[in-house]
């Protein structure tokens, strides 16, 4: 079976990419394997909310690791399928304890 994939690199003028005309359960099962540059860690955890069930692998670069007040995310929903997981953020966070960890918890089968 031929490998699909998307790849795309950092373009300075790129700030978002559609899938149009995707059927919701065919979406879901494109996502196996993600690598994303956020700005935040809600944005980490906005790509974590229950959307992509069946992202074994996920990589991302966070340029923030803060608390916020104003977070409505569901931060709950286990990760049953991911299975490799890393984090890099370049500044050091006192919120670690509070954000990573919990994260790190709902994922049952990581390695």
């Amino acid at each position: 079976m031929a490998r699909r994939g998307i790849i795309i690199k950092n373009y300075a003028n790129l700030y978002g990419l559609g899938l149009f005309n995707l059927e919701k359960e065919k979406a879901k099962h494109l996502f196996a394997e993600l690598h994303a540059n956020v700005k935040f860690f809600s944005d980490c955890l906005y790509l974590l909310d229950g959307r992509l069930p069946q992202l074994r692998i996920f990589h991302v670069n966070i340029s923030v690791i803060h608390l916020s007040a104003h977070e409505t995310i569901s931060k709950t929903e286990n990760l049953p399928n991911l299975e490799c997981f890393s984090l890099y953020c370049n500044q050091d966070s006192s919120a670690y304890d509070e954000l990573v960890i919990p994260l790190l918890y709902r994922m049952l089968n990581s390695k």
